[in-house]
């Protein structure tokens, strides 16, 4: 890996605010979105964008702080090298989620997996109600070549079982946003079986948020889903 002077290292914090965007079909109001730049300003060099996660100080390279005990360690050193990224002749770019991180009221994550499955529950799930419940079942397929053909049951107390159909492409993430696709469920609790038809296996997970004292998602979890035999 290359070795680059401290400099081109140091990050410059950069905030873009927005009277309100629209994210996943909802609008959120006096929204500041942060991130960090390495290199040349912006608009004096090419581009290079990096997605690293959630965070709201995302450091790929580290900071370029000097002192090994006060610096932020580099979570992606490997990209650090005049071949793949340099920041002495490219701009960096380092977005970060809505926010400036002082701003949000909640935060949530879940377990990560180690293999797939082609049958998934989960326990829990709400839709609209006075304090406007929003779920959405996140689906992944890892498979590189073969879209997965996905059967959802959504289970409600009463009544029989909601069924839909979904396809999840090779290599990427369907959300299911179970308000608006599945309006029968409208102000109920509900739980789902996942099972895929075709036997590629996938990761399920659950997103559940709702609002409390006018303020929008000021509650949220998130849940891996439960492998099933």
């Amino acid at each position: 890996m290359a070795t680059l002077a401290a400099t081109d290292l140091r990050p410059r914090r950069l905030v873009i605010e927005h009277l309100s965007i629209p994210i996943e079909g909802r609008v959120l109001d006096d929204v500041q979105l942060g991130g960090w730049v390495y290199g040349p300003d912006l608009g004096t060099a090419a581009v290079v964008l990096i997605v690293g996660g959630i965070t709201a100080s995302p450091f790929p390279f580290g900071d370029g702080q000097a002192q090994p005990e006060d610096a932020r360690a580099a979570w992606w050193p490997a990209l650090c090298a005049p071949d793949l990224i340099d920041p002495a002749k490219h701009t960096v770019l380092c977005p970060s989620w809505p926010g400036n991180g002082s701003t949000w009221s909640e935060a949530h994550n879940s377990f990560g997996v180690t293999a797939t499955g082609t049958k998934w529950g989960l326990a829990e799930g709400r839709s609209g109600t006075d304090k406007a419940f929003a779920t959405y079942i996140l689906l992944a397929n890892p498979n590189p070549t073969t879209a997965a053909q996905v059967r959802v049951s959504y289970l409600r107390p009463t009544g029989a079982p909601i069924v839909r159909t979904y396809t999840v492409n090779p290599n990427s993430r369907f959300n299911i946003d179970v308000n608006s696709r599945v309006p029968e469920l409208a102000n109920q609790s509900f739980g789902a079986l996942i099972e895929v038809t075709n036997g590629v296996g996938i990761v399920v997970e659950r997103s559940l948020y709702n609002d409390a004292l006018g303020q929008v998602w000021a509650a949220g979890t998130n849940a891996l889903g439960t492998r099933l035999p």
